[in-house]
């Protein structure tokens, strides 16, 4: 029996564009399939959107404070997983319909997957994430995918896969096969994602000839994508008002917003530098709200918005500034590390997927690479740029399920992207609350770091923590285990009372019962206070994936006879949902 799913699909949900694409490993037809319909319509009523960049502490914080706060800004966080769930479940009504019909309509799938239903299919769902998400943010997320619906069938399943950046490394390595231009290994990829929020860069090292990566340096992300651009041209606009204050009572008050959100600007934008597209000086787009008004100065005519060529490629360029300076930084550190005359000089291919669809970032970020390479104190015999085949915006999508389908070793190691601990507190309850001489730590609870930042980890490897529970009879046999994350790169960890003044945030709490007649217990003698208590000995199993999401698992140490278990259960943390 096949340990594949009956069906296995990628979602890259985007701050400006969701793919989706689907596979059936089991079937003699593996091709991955992108899903091209969808409901919807495209006008210019007003709508919720980027809220995927809110998802991030630090930016809705930024957008929220602002002084004019754009309409798609929710009032408050809860708002913000509101809107999620409520777009990640139209995702999934829509995919839970639409596919199984595609299913049904291809003659080479197999009989047997054809006539099973949705919910009797076994499914598994890949999401992407970007680099910029932190731990916590990562688990929220995945919470989220959960209250939207993705696991409420039994034999539905949802993974938190590969970085942004990472998954279009892996589609763009792997469709080089089938070209002339195929990567050797053991040579470096630095793959750069700029997406529509936010730019992902993965630093990575093709291993063998089925494509494995290996991280160089943990992903980066910065909040730099294609939304910056329209942020730059509302700026732009904005500006252009001021100079002429008399348009004000003849346009809408977020005139500058619609201007950078209309369909004419949106097309130039991702036509911008194509090869494909008339090269022109001056561009257009109608705004929404101007009813036909005109302004020779201003440049509208009958509510058509003019704007120049230099105008649109500066707010390009002060996006593309921002994305090159970590790459410099990225490359000049590892450059700096390989001096060693020994170490073998590497070619750099660079992998590039840019959402925002735009042909100028492309050969903008290609050239910049080369002049890097070019450079006379630099590792790099040259810099090969690497297009994703296709459309670019569904290299992620693609790249997920290649990576599940090749058995989850397109990354076989990759560097922790924080501190993971877990709060040791195995004194027991009458002791602790009894002893004057009980240390506070030991009160309050001892953090043992297992994972520390930067630390290589094997694809989704246990780390086994060995952990032991006292009892007196009296005590009450249910306690509560928290695993615990901290981003911060310290020479040394804190310790439980000061943890939070660190940054320090709970992932988990795992409430853990001893099942009398059922767990193994042992007598130990304290030497504390000579009393006799009761000792518990069990494993917790954490599990570190690729976007800092944690999972976990309890089981009795190697001494229990088999008779039962340790009963558990997860205590969920309201990490503000």
């Amino acid at each position: 029996m096949s340990s594949h799913p009956d069906l296995r699909i990628g979602v890259d949900f985007g701050a400006t564009f969701t793919g989706v694409s689907w596979v059936t490993p089991n079937e003699e037809d593996k091709g991955t399939k992108i899903v091209t319909k969808w409901p919807g319509q495209t006008g210019e009523e007003a709508k919720w959107k980027l809220f995927k960049l809110l998802l991030e502490p630090a930016t809705y914080q930024k957008e929220s404070s602002r002084e004019v706060r754009g309409p798609w800004i929710p009032e408050i966080i809860y708002e913000v997983y509101g809107l999620v769930v409520a777009y990640l479940g139209q995702i999934y009504i829509h995919i839970s319909n639409i596919i199984p019909e595609l299913i049904k309509q291809k003659d080479h799938v197999s009989a047997t997957l054809r006539n099973k239903t949705w919910d009797s299919m076994k499914v598994e769902f890949v999401f992407s994430t970007p680099a910029q998400w932190e731990a916590p943010v990562s688990q929220c997320f995945k919470r989220l995918i959960f209250r939207s619906g993705f696991d409420k069938i039994n034999n539905h399943s949802v993974v938190l896969g590969l970085t942004e950046a990472e998954a279009a490394a892996y589609h763009t390595c792997n469709a080089q096969k089938t070209t002339g231009h195929q990567v050797q290994n053991d040579s470096i990829i630095l793959s750069i994602d700029a997406g529509g929020g936010t730019t992902d860069l993965a630093f990575v090292k093709k291993s063998n000839d089925s494509v494995t990566l290996e991280q160089i340096s943990p992903v980066t992300g910065i909040g730099v994508g294609s939304i910056r651009i329209d942020s730059r041209f509302a700026k732009l606009i904005k500006e252009r008002m001021e100079k002429y204050p008399r348009v004000f009572p003849n346009l809408p008050a977020d005139f500058p917003v619609k201007a950078s959100q209309s369909n004419g600007f949106q097309d130039w934008k991702h036509r911008f530098g194509s090869d494909f597209w008339e090269d022109r000086d001056v561009y257009s787009t109608t705004v929404a709200g101007a009813n036909g008004y005109m302004h020779k100065k201003f440049r509208i005519h009958d509510g058509e918005l003019f704007f120049t060529r230099a105008e649109l490629k500066g707010c390009f360029d002060e996006s593309l500034e921002h994305i090159k300076k970590p790459i410099h930084d990225l490359l000049e550190d590892w450059t700096r590390e390989n001096q060693d005359a020994n170490k073998a000089v590497v070619r750099l291919h660079c992998s590039l997927g840019w959402s925002g669809g735009s042909d100028y970032v492309l050969k903008e970020l290609e050239a910049y690479i080369n002049f890097l390479a070019a450079k006379t104190d630099t590792r790099l015999v040259r810099a090969q740029v690497l297009r994703a085949p296709g459309d670019t915006r569904t290299a992620v999508i693609s790249g997920l399920l290649d990576w599940r389908n090749e058995n989850a070793q397109a990354l076989r190691e990759y560097t922790a992207r924080a501190n993971y601990g877990i709060v040791v507190r195995n004194l027991p309850e009458s002791l602790l609350s009894n002893s004057e001489f009980i240390a506070q730590d030991w009160r309050d609870g001892r953090i043992e770091w297992k994972v520390k930042s930067g630390r290589y980890i094997k694809y989704f490897q246990p780390i086994t923590v060995k952990l032991t529970k006292y009892f007196d009879k009296n005590d009450p046999w249910t306690w509560t285990e928290e695993i615990v994350w901290v981003d911060k790169e310290e020479r040394i960890l804190p310790p439980r009372k000061i943890f939070e003044n660190h940054g320090g945030e709970v992932l988990y709490r795992v409430d853990l019962e001893v099942v009398e007649g059922s767990t193994k217990l042992e007598t130990v003698t304290s030497f504390m206070d000579s009393m006799v208590y009761l000792k518990c000995d069990f494993e917790l199993a954490l599990m570190i994936g690729p976007s800092g999401d944690c999972r976990y698992s309890v089981k009795e140490y190697s001494q229990t006879d088999g008779k039962g278990t340790l009963r558990r259960w997860l205590y969920e943390i309201e990490y503000e949902i």
